[in-house]
């Protein structure tokens, strides 16, 4: 049986953290009722791993806020699958205090739950108690380790707004080791929050490191995997004293231009290469620091917590290649003189945002339906050795969808094989046919009544008859 250890909030003043409610949904159609989720696994020496659950969302959002006599509050479910199977179940009811003063802040919240090892989907629905249409869901797969006892190990890293050593009348549920770590599960810093926190934890040190003293070194790398310039790698000598240890530590980080970072953490004996490390990734968004060149640069903050913002160029170039059949031959000019992954990745992204009907959620169905149009051909018009999705049917599919009706006439003593695909709303009713002219089930368009494809209305008699 699995139960949440701890549940409670803070509320936190909005100019240390209006950023995080702002930049992962692609438009504030709610209200900027947008929910951020992280997360990090710790190992507890008497009940094994266990995994915290970081999540934060825009108070101001939530209904009745605005009324001090009632407050407002929300509904939070979390689901944890594993190979499909619900391993886990949560969900309660937070509600804010109509007394408190501090407006227009964010609700910053953990639980914790005892887990077993293996590899988890964690789902997180958050919606407002007093309007229903005030909801936000986000998920993350998550891996938790059997850590050894013999081993050197590190937990994961949680990134915090703050930490400082716990006191009497704080708020308990941040406190560990008698610190008070406040979450940060947006894990944006820049503007208005230019100093990085971060908490982790050491096991079986006393096993791990040879000597009496070892070393820990913290340093930023960007998504390419370069060290940034300009901020030194922090090491720290440290004794040897314990089995565990809490590694905290600080990061200024108002130098770094906007963009996709990781923070990098090792322990290593006082000479040699780390031992163990630990990366997690960052999102820095300081307007004021633009430097060009960087590849992290001229993100918008929209940008910078889609999956897009650490996308390579290959990567990008791929998927490009897939959107071909819905750009423009402007758009089309305009990707291929694009000669850096940072506009790359601004096309791509305004793209499919201007595309989605739906921009208050964390969903865009119209590239998720695209991709899965893209799927469907793969897996059915592939041939000799040509993608499906770069076929005759399957580029009709991805721009159209799926007919209504699909009517496949065999070769006979008089034709080779065709197949004509029936769309009964799409202009009126149209249709198109598509030609088996070799046998080898290598269907070509041979005709279409629809604006803009191949017209041929003579195509049974001039391509489609066996030749005697």
């Amino acid at each position: 049986m699995h139960l949440k250890l701890i549940l409670k909030h803070l509320f936190l003043p909005a100019a240390i953290l209006f950023l995080c409610g702002s930049i992962r949904l692609q438009a504030a159609a709610v209200e900027n009722f947008r929910v951020n989720l992280d997360y990090a696994v710790f190992f507890n020496k008497t009940s094994g791993p266990y995994i915290e659950i970081y999540y934060g969302l825009n108070r101001a959002a939530l209904k009745g806020e605005e009324k001090e006599t009632e407050g407002g509050g929300c509904l939070v479910a979390i689901t944890i699958t594993k190979a499909g199977e619900v391993y886990l179940n949560d969900m309660w009811k937070m509600q804010t205090n109509p007394a408190d003063t501090t407006k227009n802040s964010q609700i910053v919240d953990v639980v914790r739950y005892p887990m077993e090892p293996g590899k988890y989907k964690l789902t997180l629905h958050v919606r407002d108690v007093n309007d229903a249409t005030k909801k936000d869901s986000i998920a993350t797969e998550v891996e938790i380790f059997n850590y050894s006892e013999e081993k050197l190990s590190l937990s994961g890293i949680e990134f915090a707004s703050n930490i400082q050593k716990s006191k009497p009348g704080g708020q308990e549920n941040f406190v560990k080791n008698r610190l008070e770590v406040i979450p940060n599960p947006g894990k944006l810093y820049g503007e208005g929050r230019e100093v990085l926190f971060y908490y982790l934890e050491a096991y079986n040190l006393l096993a791990g490191i040879e000597g009496e003293k070892y070393q820990t070194l913290c340093w930023i790398t960007d998504d390419q995997d370069n060290k940034t310039t300009g901020l030194p790698e922090l090491k720290r000598t440290k004794r040897k004293k314990n089995n565990t240890s809490v590694e905290v530590g600080t990061v200024n980080i108002s130098s770094l231009s906007s963009g996709v970072y990781y923070l990098n953490f090792a322990i290593s004996e006082l000479e040699g290469e780390p031992l163990i490390t630990r990366q997690k990734k960052i999102y820095i968004y300081n307007s004021t620091q633009l430097a060009a060149g960087n590849t992290a640069t001229n993100l918008t903050e929209e940008l910078l917590q889609s999956e897009y913002a650490s996308m390579d160029s290959k990567h990008l170039d791929q998927e490009y290649e897939y959107m071909v059949y819905l750009i423009n031959d402007e758009g089309q000019k305009l990707y291929e003189s694009l000669d850096n992954v940072v506009g790359k990745r601004q096309f791509i992204f305004r793209f499919w945002k201007g595309n989605d009907p739906t921009p208050g959620t964390p969903v865009n169905e119209y590239r998720d339906t695209y991709f899965k149009r893209i799927k469907y051909a793969n897996e059915h018009f592939r041939r000799l050795g040509k993608d499906g999705w770069k076929t005759d049917r399957g580029r009709v599919m991805m721009i159209y969808g799926e007919p209504d009706f699909i009517d496949q006439i065999p070769s006979s003593a008089e034709t080779k094989p065709y197949e004509v695909w029936a769309f009964d709303s799409l202009e009126g009713g149209v249709e198109f046919v598509f030609l088996d002219a070799s046998g080898i089930r290598e269907y070509v368009l041979v005709h279409s009544n629809a604006l803009g494809e191949i017209r041929n209305e003579d195509w049974l008699r001039t391509r489609a008859r066996i030749l005697r």
